[in-house]
C-alpha cells in the first residue's frame, strides 16, 4: 500500500515538471518572504517560485487544458488553503507542553496554493477521479524558548538562556500532489455542490529554515538557518476535503514522520487542518 502511494504520487508529482527559460508575461504574488510568479504566453504556462531556499521554475503546459471528457464533473482542489500544523505521536497525542520541541499549534500553519487540476469522471457528474499539483509552505512554531541542533546524527533541543525569542519557527517549502476520488451532488437547485473527498497527498521538501527573533537592548534582532535539520525529504499521508461550493475543509494526516527515522525520540507526525478557497 505504502509503494503504490508513493509510487502514484511520484508519477503525479513529476508529469509536468521541466526547466523553462523563455520570454514570458508574469503575475507576481508576495506572500512573506516568498515571491510566487507565474507565467503565461501563447506556447507555455507555470510558475516560477523566489523563495529564501532557491529559485524553483516548473512549467504545467501539459495540465493547462482541462480534459475534453470530463463531462461537467469538476473536483474541488485547485485553490488557496489556509490551516494549523501540529504533530502527534503513535497514540495520536501531541505533544506536551513541557516538551522541549512543543508546537505552539495557534501560530503554526501553513499556506498552500493548490494550482493545477486533472479531472477524471467515473459515474457521469457525481462521481470521479482528482489529481492535482501544487505549492506549500508549513511553519511550526516552538513553544518554548529551544533551539534545534544536529549532534552526533541526533536533533538535540537546546534551551536559550541567552535570548527571549519572540518568533521561533522551523519553515519548510514543499512541492505537493495528490490523487483522490470525489463524490458530488447539487444543493437544491443553486449551482453549488455538496462533495466530499477522500484520498492519499505526497510532499517532496524543496527546502527548509530556522527563523528566530529576539528583542536586545532595545533593537530587534533576527537570525536564520538554513538546514534540513533532519526533516524526511519525502511524506506521504492521507487526505479528506469536504463542504459546499468554494469554500471547503480539510485535514492532511501524514504515514511518515516529520524528522528521518532514529533523529528524535518518538514517530511524530504532522496533521493540518483547515480550509480551502477553490478556485482563483
Amino acid at each position: 500500500m505504502k509503494k503504490t502511494v508513493l509510487v502514484t504520487v511520484a508519477i503525479l508529482l513529476g508529469f509536468a515538471i521541466q526547466i523553462s527559460a523563455q520570454e514570458k508575461d508574469t503575475v507576481r504574488i508576495k506572500i512573506g518572504n516568498k515571491k510566487i510568479i507565474m507565467f503565461e504566453d501563447t506556447d507555455d504556462i507555470g510558475i516560477e517560485v523566489d523563495s529564501l531556499d532557491g529559485d524553483y521554475d516548473i512549467d504545467f503546459n501539459d495540465l493547462k487544458e482541462k480534459d475534453e471528457c470530463t463531462d461537467g464533473f469538476e473536483g474541488h482542489w485547485h485553490g488557496f488553503e489556509f490551516g494549523f500544523n501540529g504533530l502527534i505521536d503513535a497514540d495520536n497525542k501531541m505533544p506536551s507542553s513541557d516538551a522541549p520541541f512543543a508546537i505552539n499549534m495557534a501560530r503554526s500553519w501553513t499556506f498552500g496554493l493548490n494550482l493545477f487540476q486533472k479531472d477524471i469522471p467515473l459515474i457521469k457528474d457525481n462521481f470521479g477521479l482528482v489529481g492535482g499539483l501544487g505549492m506549500q509552505w508549513r511553519n511550526y512554531h516552538f513553544e518554548n524558548n529551544v533551539e534545534p541542533e544536529k549532534v552526533d546524527g541526533q536533533l538535540i533541543w537546546n534551551p536559550n538562556e541567552k535570548h527571549e525569542f519572540t518568533k521561533n519557527r522551523l519553515q519548510a517549502t514543499y512541492l505537493t500532489g495528490v490523487i483522490a476520488m470525489e463524490f458530488q451532488t447539487p444543493v437544491g437547485n443553486s449551482e453549488h455542490e455538496f462533495f466530499v473527498m477522500a484520498g492519499a497527498y505526497g510532499n517532496y521538501r524543496m527546502g527548509s529554515n530556522l527563523k528566530q527573533r529576539w528583542n536586545e537592548d532595545g533593537n530587534k534582532e533576527k537570525n536564520k538557518i538554513r538546514d534540513d535539520f533532519y526533516l524526511n525529504d519525502l511524506e506521504y499521508g492521507l487526505t479528506g476535503r469536504i463542504g459546499i461550493g468554494k469554500i471547503n475543509f480539510f485535514a492532511n494526516y501524514s504515514l511518515t514522520p516529520l524528522f528521518k527515522e532514529d533523529k528524535l525520540e518518538g514517530n511524530w507526525k504532522p496533521v493540518t487542518v483547515g480550509i480551502t478557497i477553490v478556485g482563483f
